[in-house]
Parts: structure tokens; sequence; C-alpha cells
């Protein structure tokens, strides 16, 4: 595929700090993340990704930021993986907003359950 042969693909060494991270996944289109705290950077960063379901954490994730199209399950034997980025390359702003759009609607849900949590320990 001439997707895998692209020289613009690269494969980043752990980063040494959050901040590292979101500084080099803002200046990508796609994320392939393999642990859950990749995810969440990528969702604060609204850059969107990819991630193989290899545990619940992930699976849930995925589905609460309503990224899981872009789930690949750990025994695919397919190239599905390659179509699902082809799909983020082609339609990378309509992703992004939809993510945007998702972490705002989860912040906003999880300021709410603060508020609530912070009068029930008022009274």
């Amino acid at each position: 595929s001439k997707l895998m042969k692209s020289k613009d693909a690269e494969i980043q060494k752990r980063p040494d700090s959050p901040s590292d991270f979101l500084r080099e996944a803002s200046s990508s289109k796609f994320v392939i993340g393999l642990r859950l705290h990749s995810l969440v950077l990528s969702s604060i960063a609204t850059v969107p990704y990819l991630s193989i379901s290899y545990d619940t954490k992930i699976h849930g994730f995925m589905s609460m930021t309503r990224m899981n199209r872009f789930l690949e399950p750990v025994d695919s034997r397919s190239c599905s993986f390659t179509r699902r980025i082809e799909y983020l390359i082609n339609h990378h702003e309509e992703t992004q907003m939809n993510l945007e759009n998702m972490v705002g609607r989860i912040k906003y849900r999880i300021f709410d359950e603060a508020k609530i949590i912070a009068a029930s320990i008022r009274s």
C-alpha cells in the first residue's frame, strides 16, 4: 500500500512528559495509541486516534469519545486498520471536529458531576 510507504509516518519514542506528548501530537494528523493515556492526551489535543482493542479500558474510552469505529480488534487479520488510517487522512477535519465536540460534552458532564459532588459534601 502507498500509505504504508509514506515518509510522513513516524514512530515516536515514549515522551518524557504529558506536555511533550501534547506538543508532538498537536502537529500530527492522527495518533495510533496503544495505551489509554495516549488516547486521553490525544483527545485533549483534539487529534484523532486509532487503537487496538486489547483491554476493556481502551474499548470503553473509544466508545465514550465515539471514536470506536477507529478501534481495531486485537485478533484482526484484515487490512481494515489501513482503511481506518486512510479514512482519518481523507476525513481529518470532520473527524477532528466530531472529536472536539465530544470532548467538550465530556468536560461539561464531568464539571456537572463535580458540582453535584461538591454540593453533597457541603450539605
